[in-house]
């Protein structure tokens, strides 16, 4: 039997916050400088001229790799709220946005397997902008749904409609089950 995936249209819920589970991401980026701050502690005392060319080149890659990771893991999108005026996007190191749900002008999936949910917005200054939920962000079905149903000017393609409709049958089917009408 498929699992069940509860999906909510969240309308009248606000705010709710989707993000990351916390503690596997500060516990990720916590090991990744540990591991960065012991390499470069490896390469100062324990390599010298006379170290083998694999004994280098394993420590500066183990090194750009626990580098990339830090990168990744404060740049990427943290959390998404979902308030009455518009969505919050925040990250762990780079200021938080807050996008008004008028200005969200496209939305799409990019991938194969696994994918990606891409939203195009304007800032305030009429430039074109963009955020990515990687496909290990939670709960992105009922993300693309709400941020179908809240922004009253996105553009999707033909495929994303459909998935939005089954989505939203889904989700009212779900609000059927869970409160039974009394007869």
């Amino acid at each position: 039997m498929p699992k069940r995936v509860n999906i909510e249209l969240i309308a009248d819920k606000l705010p709710v916050k989707y993000r990351y589970k916390q503690f596997m991401r500060w516990a990720s980026l916590f090991l990744s400088a540990v591991l960065l701050a012991y390499c470069l502690y490896f390469m100062v005392y324990f390599i010298d001229a006379d170290a083998s060319l694999f004994v280098k080149i394993l420590t500066l890659t183990i090194a750009f790799i626990a580098l990339h990771t830090i990168i990744v893991r404060v740049t990427d999108v943290n959390s998404i709220t979902f308030e009455d005026g518009g969505l919050k996007i925040s990250y762990l190191g780079r200021a938080s946005r807050f996008v008004d749900y008028h200005r969200i002008t496209e939305i799409r999936l990019d991938g194969k397997m696994s994918f990606s949910l891409i939203a195009h917005y304007l800032d305030d200054n009429g430039n074109n902008k963009s955020f990515t939920l990687k496909p290990s962000f939670p709960h992105k079905p009922e993300i693309l749904l709400n941020l179908v149903e809240f922004s009253p000017n996105v553009q999707t393609e033909e495929k994303i409609q459909r998935v939005v409709e089954v989505l939203k049958t889904g989700a009212l089917q779900s609000v059927r089950h869970d409160y039974p009408e009394k007869e």
